[in-house]
């Protein structure tokens, strides 16, 4: 059901980079939510108040998987308390969000509902900061998606090559310590098989080198 936009009253504290207008693959929907953050959970995770119902959800980021920021007994990934501390700076409490998403069913793990998240942008007054973009820019996320959000999530690749290519956020060499340039470390991937159990698809990794490699904290 269409919903009516609500008159935004505040903008983010943060400014972020739009992503091009040209660039929209969302321009098409009609359907979206509008909400306000109630909390950052992690990377790619937030908590929202539905503007119209005034009920709580917990929201997926769409196109970007983040590291996995500590919490109880799992201590989480490289580059996952700076990726939580850079989403809380997009999106502080009280920020203004329109949710969108190509099917308003998607959910990915623990039922969490899939949307593309736009922050109110004052200079335009327009929704059109995009989240996972500007995650992404910044080199805070994988590229993810699901086969029905595909579209909605496709033009992330490119902004995160470029994130690899300037070695930013989780792509810097030292994030995770420092950086040795000895290693000769290669990967093979087994993608599996359709219709096989998911763990029959895995990754080797290989030292095909002399020196020793500290591998912990790898994402």
């Amino acid at each position: 059901m269409k919903r009516t936009l609500v008159a935004l009253a505040a903008a983010t504290a943060v400014v972020v980079t739009a992503l091009p207008a040209q660039a929209g693959p969302w321009d098409g929907v009609t359907a979206w939510e509008t909400a306000t953050v109630k909390r950052i959970v992690d990377g790619d995770t937030l908590i929202v108040t539905d503007d119209v119902t005034g009920a709580q959800s917990r929201i997926r980021l769409l196109g970007i998987n983040s590291p996995e920021s500590p919490h109880g007994s799992n201590p989480g990934q490289c580059g996952g308390w700076q990726a939580t501390e850079a989403l809380k700076g997009f999106l502080p409490v009280g920020t203004k969000v329109r949710l969108l998403s190509a099917d308003p069913n998607s959910k990915g793990k623990a039922q969490r509902p899939q949307r593309v998240v736009l922050a109110y942008n004052e200079a335009t007054k327009e929704f059109d900061l995009d989240i996972a973009w500007a995650m992404a820019e910044r080199g805070w996320g994988l590229w993810y998606t699901v086969a029905k959000e595909a579209a909605m999530s496709s033009l992330y690749r490119q902004v995160i090559e470029r994130a690899q290519e300037r070695r930013e956020g989780m792509w810097n060499p030292n994030l995770c310590g420092t950086a040795q340039p000895e290693a000769n470390i290669s990967l093979r991937i087994h993608r599996g098989t359709a219709g096989k159990p998911v763990n029959d698809e895995y990754v080797v990794v290989k030292n095909e080198g002399v020196a020793p490699v500290d591998i912990s904290g790898w994402v």
